[in-house]
C-alpha cells in the first residue's frame, strides 16, 4: 500500500469520527483531504456527502452520492447510499418549494388570532392587527 493511500484512509477514518460527533465541517475537510490523496476512496466520498447534507450543500452532496452509487452498482452494497440520495432529493425538493413560495411576491405569511392567513402587503387586511 502506498503512503498516499494510507493517509487517505486515515483522513477518511477521522472523518467518520467527526460524523459521529456531528462535526460536519471537520468531516467534510477530512473527506476532501482523503479524496485529494485518493480519488477512488468511496467511503470518503460517501462520508463527505453526509457532511454536505448537514451543511446544507445539497447539490454537492448529490454529486458525491451519485458517484458512490456509480462506483457501487450492486444494490446489496449501496442501500445506505441510495437512502442518502433519496433524502438529498427530498431536501432539494423542499428547498425549491420554499424558494418558490418566497418568490411569490407576497412576502411572508402572517397568521392572526382568528385563524386566517394574510400575505404581508404593508398592512394587515384582517380586522385584528397581526
Amino acid at each position: 500500500m502506498r503512503l498516499s493511500q494510507l493517509r487517505s484512509i486515515l483522513h477518511s477514518n477521522r472523518a467518520f469520527a467527526y460524523v459521529k460527533l456531528k462535526k460536519w465541517a471537520e468531516a467534510e475537510a477530512d473527506c476532501s483531504a482523503a479524496l485529494a490523496l485518493n480519488k477512488g476512496n468511496t467511503k470518503a466520498r460517501y462520508r463527505r456527502s453526509m457532511a454536505y447534507v448537514e451543511l446544507g450543500r445539497h447539490s454537492e452532496a448529490l454529486q458525491d452520492v451519485d458517484q458512490v452509487v456509480k462506483e457501487m452498482p450492486d444494490p446489496n452494497n449501496n442501500k445506505e447510499a441510495m437512502d442518502l440520495r433519496e433524502r438529498i432529493l427530498q431536501l432539494q425538493t423542499a428547498e425549491m418549494e420554499t424558494r418558490a413560495s418566497d418568490d411569490s411576491g407576497h412576502g411572508p405569511l402572517l397568521t392572526c388570532s382568528v385563524n386566517c392567513v394574510v400575505p404581508e402587503i404593508g398592512r394587515a387586511s384582517c380586522r385584528e392587527r397581526v
